[in-house]
């Protein structure tokens, strides 16, 4: 079992090892949250000092609300997207839609073992967003 005392810097430590060894450049930035690119978008791994055994990976938002009318397109779109992608949240803010993968981790290893299977379903959730928007999903 995990020491929940552990040090959040070690989960970000070992998430930067491991974001390097893959080819990626994370930053760590003021808040302790590692930023990275894939694929020419941004992702952020996002850490709770609170709860150590926390890792939420972040795609900012990635799609702009321009009209009340579009609200309730994207609010349709988000439902959609997380119904459809495992573990991928897709939210918006009345402004802005962003998409999260949460999980709960028992060693960082464990985290970064599933990394490339969290990052392709934010990827399809974000994706499912997009093209329910579009009005080419179901």
């Amino acid at each position: 079992m995990s020491d929940t005392n552990q040090p959040a810097n070690d989960l970000q430590q070992h998430f930067m090892d491991y974001l390097t060894e893959e080819g990626f450049r994370p930053d760590l930035d003021t808040e302790g949250d590692i930023h990275f690119k894939c694929e020419g978008h941004h992702y952020y791994i996002l850490f709770n000092h609170k709860d150590r055994l926390f890792v939420r990976l972040f795609c900012p938002p990635f799609w702009k609300i321009e009209s009340e009318e579009e609200q309730q397109k994207a609010l349709e779109a988000a439902q959609y997207a997380t119904r459809r992608c495992k573990v991928c949240k897709v939210c918006t803010n009345g402004e802005n839609v962003c998409a999260t993968i949460e999980m709960f981790v028992a060693e960082p290893a464990h985290a970064t073992a599933i990394f490339p299977r969290a990052i392709a379903a934010l990827q399809y959730g974000v994706s499912c967003f997009v093209s329910k928007m579009r009005g080419e999903g179901e």
